[in-house]
């Protein structure tokens, strides 16, 4: 996460305000969007392994509302681009 936070202070450090920068933004949000998604996968097998079903089930529902985050900043950067 850290690395992806340095790309995105850089990009704001040498690419001028303007699309450029907007679609540089995007795809560094959407890059730590998708380190959280794998994260909560990795916790919904662990929590199936173990039995915890319902925690398995809250998990899925947070990979669901981060997946339709990803998706609506798809559709910003395919507007923005």
């Amino acid at each position: 996460m850290a690395g992806i936070l340095n790309d995105a202070d850089r990009d704001v450090q040498t690419i001028a305000r303007g699309r450029h920068l907007d679609i540089a933004l995007i795809g560094g949000v959407r890059k730590a969007l998708v380190a959280e998604l794998v994260s909560v996968e990795t916790a919904i097998a662990l929590a199936g392994r173990t039995g915890e079903s319902g925690i398995a089930a809250i998990l899925w529902e947070s990979r669901a509302r981060l997946g339709q985050w990803d998706e609506a900043l798809a559709a910003l950067l395919a507007t923005t681009a």
